[in-house]
């Protein structure tokens, strides 16, 4: 098979055709993560109909092209385009327009089909006859590596120098394609060949296969194994979403290699096997050998937790999906050519690629509404240890006139989960020390850090300075908090006690809580310089507040919602910064009301330890790759899975908090020393005129 490129012209067809298909599998890494990034399983669908509609459309004016036009032409312009559009998909993916990434997507893969008529066309006048069989062979054994080593290297690729990146090597490939298909000879279509199949209409030659049973089947048999295959590119990248950051695309790769591997051994297997080579029988084995790699990924996502066996069911399920499509491919095209007549093998070869671009559409849109089932099926139940209710102010906390109803481990943890979209809380608590709290005793101040307390600012502090100082959106409100009297004082705080026990940095904040309640007239300010506006602000019942209110009255403003994420930031962090005394309705130390808190988290963590976070899952969860939680912390969709739920809880995305069983056990002795120091003691709402200094009583 490999001497065939013993002929010049195969050769350089044949290197083109590598160059440029490696940079097609670049692309279909880098633009399948970036619509798990935006977009979720609809545009994943939306991927895979790039991926193969347009294709389908353009094809009989690409072979009308290729059969009028000389063919080196055609395949040098073609990829020159392809490359153009790509870096037309690099600007829109920088600029974050996932849509227009899409529908440059289409035009690429449109300007692909006069590739790809030229590019076959061309095989017979580039080699001798008898050697056609071991061509394409070569060239349909290298669709398979290349699919498989250009995947990985889009995994790879997109996850070192993200989709942008990878979406700039695409363009260079075709580019440099294009050169090479340059120095081929001339291939202008033959004048002399068989033209006697125009002499037939679509309507003859639709009534004619359809009066030849065997020849029917044949045509339409890549419709049921395409709708599994759209099935299964759905799930495969729902398989890979499931991770945070460069994970997702190492992940993707990872599967894509696994059906590529697939697509490689079943033609081989089914050729070795007499009763299923060529045969209805090897067809039908086929597609059931796709449905069942399906169906293994519907039990990948079925068994979340157990993270072990879900991705060696997800690699099995794409190693058992490319098996059967490529012995399914091989068996249909054979059984295909054997039963048509030459004259009528192109307008065959078409109905055989809308059958099967329609089986895969329709296949992608069943994937989607697969996982719309999977999203909403019920969440398995798990006995809780102790029982936390959720008040209506989303602070779990228990009710001692009454039994409620147990909750789940999956409702325990949402009702401690903090989103970007869903961070008002109207209790708060943060970690103190003895010495702090016998300042209070004394009748000393709740919030007291400032700019440069501890001797530098804090990353709040600093963030607020840059935007004063530099003038950026948003500024007149950083003044307001930077520098007008009774909003220049801070307590660094979050919903949970557990959530911050371990501190963000080698030391704890202390061993004494403070429970702290807002006002439901606070407003709750949300900070983000990397959009404009970069304030948002909402009052404790939820309701939105207007910029122009806050600056009219910014004695209301009480919290301020705080995230420094992304992966240039060493420890992705965010907190509730409580920046104005007046808005604070009550605070207290040392109450039955904390302690019974903190036990009930407590005993979460330990039942987190003992359960779907045991032993027998720790090993997922250290590796660095697969620990992200702060996109958790933006995503507005609900959360899928157990360890989505655990890293919308956290303040801090550092390695203390990666729920392994000894971290976990960890976070629950830090609250085991939770010190009360000394009786209860209260404190009173301020006026609301006061400047905060209200005095503090202990009963």
């Amino acid at each position: 098979m490999i001497a065939v490129l013993r002929h010049a012209g195969l050769r350089r067809l044949w290197a083109g055709d590598l160059v440029s298909m490696l940079g097609d599998w670049l692309t279909y890494v880098a633009v399948g993560v970036l619509a798990i990034e935006h977009g979720g399983a609809l545009a994943v669908l939306g991927v895979l109909l790039a991926h193969t509609v347009p294709r389908a459309l353009v094809a009989p004016w690409a072979g009308r092209v290729a059969d009028r036009h000389d063919r080196r032409t055609v395949l040098v312009l073609g990829s020159m385009v392809r490359g153009a559009t790509v870096l037309g998909m690099v600007v829109a993916a920088s600029a974050d327009a996932c849509g227009w990434v899409q529908a440059l997507l289409v035009a690429r893969m449109a300007a692909g089909a006069f590739v790809d008529a030229a590019a076959g066309a061309a095989v017979p006048r580039l080699v001798p006859s008898a050697v056609l069989p071991e061509a394409h062979a070569l060239l349909g054994t290298t669709w398979s590596v290349v699919f498989g080593v250009g995947v990985a290297a889009g995994g790879v690729v997109t996850a070192v120098v993200g989709p942008v990146g990878a979406l700039v090597a695409d363009a260079v490939t075709f580019f440099v394609a294009a050169a090479i298909y340059a120095g081929l000879p001339r291939l202008d279509p033959s004048r002399d060949g068989d033209d006697s199949g125009r002499a037939r209409r679509w309507s003859e030659v639709l009534a004619y296969v359809w009066a030849r049973p065997s020849l029917r089947r044949a045509a339409l048999t890549k419709g049921p194994v395409m709708l599994a295959n759209g099935v299964a590119f759905v799930l495969a990248h729902a398989i890979a979403g499931r991770e945070q950051g460069a994970a997702v695309a190492m992940t993707l790769g990872t599967l894509h290699l696994w059906r590529a591997v697939g697509t490689g051994i079943g033609p081989i297997l089914w050729i070795r096997i007499r009763a299923l080579r060529g045969t209805e029988t090897g067809l039908r084995a086929a597609l059931g050998v796709v449905v069942l790699g399906v169906g293994t990924f519907v039990a990948a996502d079925g068994v979340a937790l157990l993270w072990g066996l879900a991705w060696s069911l997800g690699w099995l399920g794409a190693l058992l999906w490319g098996l059967g499509v490529g012995a399914h491919w091989a068996t249909a095209a054979a059984r295909l050519q054997q039963l048509t007549p030459d004259p009528l093998r192109g307008r065959l070869t078409a109905i055989d690629l809308v059958v099967h671009t329609a089986g895969q559409g329709l296949g992608g849109l069943l994937g989607a509404m697969v996982l719309a089932l999977l999203a909403c099926r019920p969440t398995p139940r798990h006995e809780p240890i102790a029982t936390v209710p959720t008040s209506t102010n989303h602070e779990p906390e228990p009710t001692p006139t009454s039994t409620p109803r147990p909750l789940t481990l999956e409702q325990r943890l949402d009702a401690h989960a903090v989103t970007a979209d869903d961070h008002v809380r109207l209790v708060l608590y943060t970690w103190t020390t003895p010495l702090q709290i016998e300042a209070l005793r004394a009748g000393g101040p709740l919030l007291v850090a400032d700019a440069s307390t501890g001797g530098h600012a804090s990353p709040f502090n600093r963030r607020l300075a840059e935007m004063v100082e530099q003038r950026r959106p948003g500024h007149e409100i950083a003044a307001l908090l930077h520098e007008r009297p009774g909003l220049t004082k801070r307590r660094y705080a979050w919903p949970s006690p557990f959530g911050t026990v371990l501190g963000k940095g080698p030391q704890r904040y202390g061993s004494a809580l403070i429970r702290v309640e807002l006002r439901p007239q606070a407003v709750f300010a949300a900070l983000d310089p990397s959009v404009d506006p970069p304030w948002r602000f909402h009052d404790g019942r939820g309701r939105i507040v207007s910029e122009a209110e806050i600056l009219a009255e910014p004695g209301r403003l009480g919290v301020v919602y705080h995230q420094q994420l992304g992966a240039h930031e060493s420890i992705p962090f965010r907190e509730h910064v409580l920046c104005n005394e007046a808005m604070v309705a009550k605070w207290s130390v040392g109450t039955a009301e904390i302690r019974e808190r903190v036990e009930a988290e407590r005993a979460l963590m330990l039942e987190l330890a003992e359960g779907p976070f045991g032993e027998a899952a720790a090993a997922a969860f250290t590796a660095v790759e697969r620990w992200q939680a702060w996109p958790q912390w933006i995503d507005p969709l609900p959360p899928p899975t157990l360890l989505s739920r655990w890293h919308r809880t956290l303040a801090f995305d550092n390695a203390r908090y990666r729920p392994t069983p000894a971290h976990l056990r960890a976070i629950a002795d830090a609250l085991a020393d939770y010190d009360p120091t000394g009786p209860e003691l209260w404190g009173p709402a301020p006026s609301d005129s006061g400047s905060g200094n209200a005095s503090q009583a202990s009963r």
